[in-house]
């Protein structure tokens, strides 16, 4: 069965009329078709829209990450030391007064 069709038959749509575009590879800021084509990913997912699809360094990042651990309840009840270093770094460019981060995600 084609990778369509599994699409069609087992996912369900957010909309009456899906994009449908079958996506074989991303890399930087491209989507590329079967065909090989490449279209400028617009509507890309979360993290994606700034750091792009396949950054070698963020790849990096991310195998060395996953290595420890992938990801455990993170709102504010277990110590994770990449949440607590990046809460710091945050808080280091914010204005006095703002002290404390809290990370969630909506999806926005």
């Amino acid at each position: 069965m084609r990778i369509r069709d599994l699409f069609d038959r087992y996912q369900g749509m957010t909309s009456f009329a899906p994009l449908g575009f079958e996506v074989h590879r991303a890399e930087g800021i491209y989507l590329y078709d079967g065909e090989g084509r490449a279209f400028i990913d617009l509507i890309a997912g979360i993290s994606v829209c700034s750091l792009g699809h396949g950054d070698p360094d963020v790849v990096v990042a991310i195998r060395n990450q996953a290595e420890r651990y992938c990801h455990v309840m993170v709102y504010g009840e277990m110590v994770l030391s990449p949440q607590a270093e990046f809460a710091r770094d945050i808080v280091s460019a914010l204005p006095d007064g703002l002290d404390k981060v809290y990370f969630t995600n909506s999806g926005a």
